[in-house]
């Protein structure tokens, strides 16, 4: 057979074979017809070169059919692999002589592509509807989503979400928390929240545009609680506050809660205080705190953290960056130890601008370190004190430091056993200060003072007008203030001018003031007017008055003591000459009367 010539196709060329294979089966008789094939196979590849060169000019055919034909790059892509499929189809019969061939011509077809390989869309491949027709779904996919129905759509905001899975999960929902799912905050205080309602909540809120803040106080988490809550805080890219006071989920829970805290690039504020966190509890949120980004408030407050947590403390403070307010109040840092490792974190961190140390019984162990930070740090504002063990000697060493600080705007010393002498050592020390000072309150709450540092502070205003002190207050600070004895001798006045039982020797000492001049007189003049109205009055009561109402040595001024009189008893009016003796008249049958 002649070799196979370009102007020949591969369909004709296949025709042929077969066609030989036909006429020869018939001349010879061969006894099977798959022995026939190996031997016509066998012969016809005899020759290495004359296989690879019937299976290249093939090739090269469908190669000058494909290119004159199709000018799209993926209709002669699909073309070529339809022509390799054939060809490999062709050649799977073979002979145990040719195992050498099949192994040595492995690598010239290798460059042959395997269907499986190509990356066609069905958009592409219906380009091809004339060619390779291909039916439309006869409703396979319909079908499948019979066996397995479609998962239903929510809303964002998850509230339709949230109120399916609990009826689902046959849990009672919380009416009042779906108006929250549209607001910024979800307030879910004191509701003693167990894992399940936890798990639906937890999936309603996964892709919420609208709640930043989350509340979760005294709700008793459990650990299994805290696993869904961490997959909503990495799921969720919005949350800005968490507050989990009180929930109590202790260090298994803190340690399902350190990936996520760590991972979140939106929360900035953390609340974990009376989580019963101790010392390795502590040691999975610090890691998530430092992890963190965007942290900004921490609480660790009331976690009975110990002097085994100085490192971690250390660590959290050396590594972070964003960390700005820090309380670690309620808690028992107070040993020598802890401060020896607790001052490297708290120098040299950069970001700290409010530290409360309140309530951890801080005394003499740690005042030496305190006193160091408050020399060399240059970014705390804010320091909190209060209800610890400084007294009057701690004192007098911290306002030594406060002295050297230029950055301190708040200090709270409130409810520290400073007494009378810390005070004044305190503010007795300041007056050293900086002018240059940024120091704005001293809160001294619970705190007595003396009357010698109250002036103390009054100079210190003057040199630090923003400054402001606050103290309890100030023993002994306080002027007796008793009755006005004008008040008391005009009174005793009224009373003895119409004390006589005799009608006719009473007087109204009203009139008597009325009628006196707007005049300074002597004191031996306003005795004469007394004794011309005829006021029987004692001669003390005369002298006491005389002393109140005295300008200079010896002299009155009577209009000092009508205004004064007037304005105590202002229903005092001129009585007429004819109301007088109508009086004289009455006075008079009543005394004839009497004779009678």
């Amino acid at each position: 057979m002649d070799k196979h010539q370009l102007s020949t196709s591969p369909e004709e060329y296949h025709e042929k074979i077969y066609q030989e294979i036909d006429k020869e089966f018939e001349n010879n008789n061969h006894d099977s017809e798959d022995n026939y094939l190996f031997s016509i196979y066998s012969q016809n590849n005899s020759n290495k070169e004359s296989d690879i060169f019937n299976y290249k000019t093939s090739n090269a055919y469908d190669d000058q059919l494909i290119n004159s034909e199709f000018k799209n790059d993926d209709q002669k892509e699909l073309l070529k692999l339809e022509k390799i499929k054939s060809y490999k189809s062709f050649e799977t019969i073979i002979n145990h002589s040719q195992s050498e061939f099949s192994t040595s011509d492995s690598s010239d077809l290798d460059s042959l592509i395997c269907l499986a390989e190509l990356k066609v869309s069905d958009s592409k491949l219906k380009i091809f509807n004339e060619l390779y027709p291909i039916p439309e779904d006869p409703g396979l996919v319909k079908g499948f989503w019979i066996l397995y129905p479609r998962p239903p759509e929510y809303n964002d905001d998850g509230l339709e979400k949230f109120i399916n899975l609990t009826k689902t999960m046959k849990i009672k929902s919380i009416q009042r928390i779906l108006p929250m799912f549209r607001t910024d905050e979800l307030n879910l205080r004191y509701y003693n929240l167990d894992c399940r309602i936890m798990k639906v909540i937890c999936e309603a809120l996964l892709n919420n545009p609208f709640i930043k803040k989350i509340d979760l106080t005294d709700n008793w988490l459990s650990v299994n609680a805290c696993f869904h809550l961490n997959k909503l805080l990495t799921d969720n890219n919005i949350l800005t506050h968490l507050n989990l006071s009180g929930c109590r989920f202790g260090s298994l829970g803190a340690k399902k809660l350190q990936e996520s805290i760590g991972a979140m690039h939106t929360l900035q504020y953390l609340n974990v205080s009376r989580c019963d966190l101790g010392n390795d509890g502590f040691k999975y949120i610090s890691i998530g705190v430092y992890c963190s980004s965007s942290i900004q408030i921490v609480d660790f407050s009331r976690n009975d953290l110990r002097e085994n947590t100085a490192n971690d403390f250390q660590t959290m403070l050396i590594q972070t960056d964003t960390l700005q307010t820090l309380n670690l109040s309620w808690n028992n840092l107070y040993s020598e130890e802890f401060w020896k490792k607790f001052i490297i974190g708290l120098i040299r961190n950069s970001s700290l601008t409010d530290l409360n140390l309140s309530w951890n019984s801080l005394g003499t162990d740690c005042l030496p370190f305190l006193q160091e930070y408050l020399t060399k740090i240059t970014n705390l504002l804010k320091l909190n004190l209060k209800n610890n063990r400084i007294g009057p000697n701690e004192v007098a060493q911290i306002s030594q430091s406060l002295i050297k600080n230029k950055t301190l705007e708040i200090l709270d010393l409130g409810y520290n056993p400073l007494m009378l002498e810390g005070v004044f050592i305190l503010i007795d020390s300041l007056r050293n200060i900086s002018t240059d000072s940024k120091l704005q309150l001293i809160n001294l709450e619970n705190i007595w003072a003396n009357k010698e540092t109250s002036v103390l502070i009054a100079k210190l205003k003057e040199k630090l007008p923003n400054l402001d002190i606050k103290l309890e207050g100030i023993y002994s600070n306080y002027t007796l203030v008793g009755p006005d004895p004008r008040k008391i001798f005009l009174k005793r006045a009224n009373f003895e001018a119409m004390k006589p039982k005799n009608v006719s020797r009473k007087r109204d000492f009203g009139q008597f003031i009325i009628l006196l001049q707007d005049i300074i007189v002597k004191k031996e003049d306003f005795r004469k007017a007394i004794k011309k109205y005829k006021l029987q009055l004692s001669k003390s009561l005369v002298e006491e008055i005389m002393n109140v109402f005295e300008i200079g040595d010896d002299d009155i001024d009577q209009k000092i003591l009508k205004e004064f009189y007037l304005k105590e008893y202002p229903d005092t009016k001129i009585t007429s000459t004819e109301d007088h003796k109508k009086v004289h008249r009455i006075r008079k049958r009543k005394k004839t009367k009497n004779k009678d």
